[in-house]
């Protein structure tokens, strides 16, 4: 059978389906004919392109490929090295040593100082009083946003009718694709 009746005999088995799945996707008949035209031009193309075979490249470009390969491959890299101490403090010692002289000076400032008695360290610094008011305020608010909320508006007993209408004045937007 030769091509030309085969894809005859498809579009006549399948453009009607097609069609169909088409239109339901665009929802535009004049976009449904170009999608529809446009995939038997691919098939007609794909057929064409299939039956012609395939030459291999010139030699020359052959040679040219071959010579540019090795350039094209990365160098080949060492293992990566274990992580080691040393290497973190030895870049930097004396930045290393300054640090560790600051640590030490902070050290001994904190053994050095006077301590406070734990008597002051334990007495509030806020009145009691002012402690229960804070108190007593946020218990008022916490009632205020805990409080139930307005019953809902009572429901109309029946529906409102909704006069019927015909199909063909329903917008397209009840449609589901």
């Amino acid at each position: 059978m030769t091509a030309a009746l085969e894809l005859e005999r498809l579009y006549d088995a399948h453009a009607p389906a097609l069609f169909g799945f088409l239109s339901n996707l665009t929802r535009c008949p004049e976009d449904t004919r170009d999608l529809l035209q446009e995939l038997f031009f691919k098939l007609t193309f794909e057929q064409r392109m299939a039956r012609q075979p395939l030459e291999p490249p010139p030699a020359a470009w052959r040679e040219k490929f071959l010579r540019a390969l090795p350039s094209a491959r990365p160098p080949a890299s060492a293992p990566p090295e274990p992580f080691r101490w040393r290497d973190l403090f030895w870049p930097s010692p004396l930045a290393w040593a300054g640090v560790a002289s600051l640590w030490l000076g902070a050290f001994w400032l904190n053994s050095t100082a006077p301590q406070r008695p734990r008597s002051a360290a334990l007495k509030p610094s806020v009145s009691p009083v002012a402690v229960r008011m804070v108190l007593a305020e946020q218990r008022a608010w916490l009632d205020q946003l805990l409080l139930p909320p307005p019953a809902p508006a009572p429901m109309p007993s029946r529906p409102v009718a909704q006069p019927l209408r015909p199909r063909s004045e329903r917008p397209r937007q009840h449609f589901v694709v």
